[in-house]
């Protein structure tokens, strides 16, 4: 999963979304179909409810978590609550994640193991060595959201600033945890910015211990920032933003991918664009057949205040063919990527869009609703043509919300049969004293594969 940048943008402003197919070819454009109208997903109501992050088991029950401005009596906190998979009805109430009641704890991330228990991580104070900076920290939780630990914490280092966090986790329950740090000895080595820092965690932890922290990043030249991070077979995957470390020196998307003992390969470029525009804001997802997609936002041209979200496939750590783009209109700006995949290898990708206009997305005007706009992977590896009479129709764009403003953070997550849930944050009637976290579920297109693959896996029954 990837961890947000967490701004605070003040936009009523839309949230698409394109599904991609996986090997086979359609018939006809196939749409998603939702499990109700979007819902609260928090009880409380007072303050604002922000920062949110979903994670889905392969049954697909469904944890929320969020940054509650009061619920543990001490600033800020993260809060959880837990959905049934058919109905997306509430199969808990609200609990507090964090154990420790001091200070601000924001930034959640989550991610699930095949049993159903999972883990939270999140940034909060680092009362270590003072002056107090933001820390790392997790805990561990139950398929049933008992804590099967107290809070614990990633990070060693405390001089610097560790922030932004991403986890993802193996079937088997061992997971990594990748944030971005600033502490000072790292200049010691050469760089000149913040690094990528990771640690990797057994199944089995706390009983056995965790590595080590690594630096996950090879180029030490520039701020190294956002990592995200995802669950491959028998390793990992992580990507970040950084400057180029060879000329000419440009903003990329750069990846790497680990073994189980964090043994990492070559740094490689996701973008195979050279232009010279910003790029950020970096999504990862993975399935257990090796296929994986990163996702990220760039400038249509530098400078210009619209941006458009990118996407390329890697297979067994490999990045396959080039960038390609995900959304199909550029008449808006495009924001704010996160990404899903299935066990076919069809992701879908939801996004925030609002209008282009100049002052940029961070100062839009109250606006449309959040929509997803579906799009299929064609079988050739590459993505559909509107103009190709042999490739297969776009998906049509399809509502996520039905109603509300402002809305950031948009975060998906897909079970095995690529049924999904999105959850996001933004100003609803539901909770009408400040931000609400929302959420909406979504089962596959009943055809999505049509009849070629002989995949029942989706059907509720098959005869024979």
């Amino acid at each position: 999963m990837k961890p947000e940048a967490r701004l605070a943008w003040s936009a009523g402003v839309a949230l698409l979304c394109t599904l991609f197919g996986g090997a086979a070819s359609p018939a006809a454009a196939q749409t998603p179909l939702p499990v109700g109208p979007q819902a609260l997903a928090n009880l409380t109501t007072t303050g604002n409810q922000d920062e949110s992050a979903v994670a889905i088991d392969p049954n697909g029950n469904f944890v929320v978590v969020w940054r509650d401005e009061f619920l543990d009596g001490n600033a800020s906190a993260i809060v959880g609550r837990r959905f049934h998979a058919r109905t997306g009805l509430p199969l808990s109430g609200e609990f507090l994640v964090n154990f420790s009641a001091t200070g601000d704890q924001r930034n959640p991330a989550i991610a699930v193991a095949d049993d159903g228990h999972f883990v939270v991580v999140w940034e909060g104070p680092d009362n270590i060595n003072p002056p107090i900076t933001p820390g790392i920290f997790g805990r561990l939780f139950a398929a049933d959201g008992t804590p099967l630990t107290p809070d614990f914490p990633v990070n060693e280092d405390h001089a610097g600033l560790q922030r932004r966090p991403a986890v993802a986790m193996q079937p088997s329950g061992a997971f990594a945890v990748a944030w971005q740090d600033d502490t000072p000895p790292n200049f010691a080595l050469g760089g000149t910015g913040d690094n990528i820092r990771g640690r990797f965690y057994p199944a089995n932890f706390p009983s056995s211990p965790a590595s080590d922290p690594l630096f996950l990043n090879l180029g030490l030249d520039g701020d190294q920032e956002e990592p995200a991070v995802a669950a491959i077979p028998g390793g990992w995957l992580v990507g970040w933003q950084g400057p180029r470390q060879l000329s000419p020196v440009i903003p990329v998307i750069l990846a790497r991918g680990f073994d189980s003992n964090g043994s990492g390969t070559v740094e490689f470029e996701a973008n195979t664009s050279n232009t010279v525009v910003q790029r950020a804001h970096v999504a990862l997802a993975a399935n257990g057949q090796g296929d994986a997609v990163i996702v990220w936002e760039a400038e249509e041209t530098a400078g210009e205040t619209r941006r458009d979200i990118f996407a390329r496939r890697i297979v067994d750590g490999v990045p396959t063919s080039s960038e390609e783009p995900v959304n199909l209109s550029t008449a808006r700006d495009e924001r704010e990527p996160s990404v899903a995949i299935d066990q076919r290898g069809g992701f879908v990708t939801v996004w925030v869009s609002a209008p282009a206009i100049d002052p940029p997305f961070e100062a839009a005007p109250e606006g449309s609703p959040i929509i997803i706009q579906g799009r299929k992977k064609n079988g050739g590896g590459g993505f559909a043509e509107a103009d190709d009479p042999l490739v297969p129709p776009l998906d049509s764009e399809f509502l996520v919300s039905t109603s509300g403003t402002d809305f950031i953070d948009p975060w998906v997550a897909s079970e095995p049969r690529g049924n999904f849930v999105v959850a996001w944050q933004g100003v609803d009637a539901a909770d009408s004293q400040g931000n609400g976290v929302l959420y909406r579920g979504f089962r596959d297109a009943l055809f999505a594969d049509d009849f070629e693959t002989d995949d029942t896996s989706r059907w509720s029954a098959a005869f024979p």
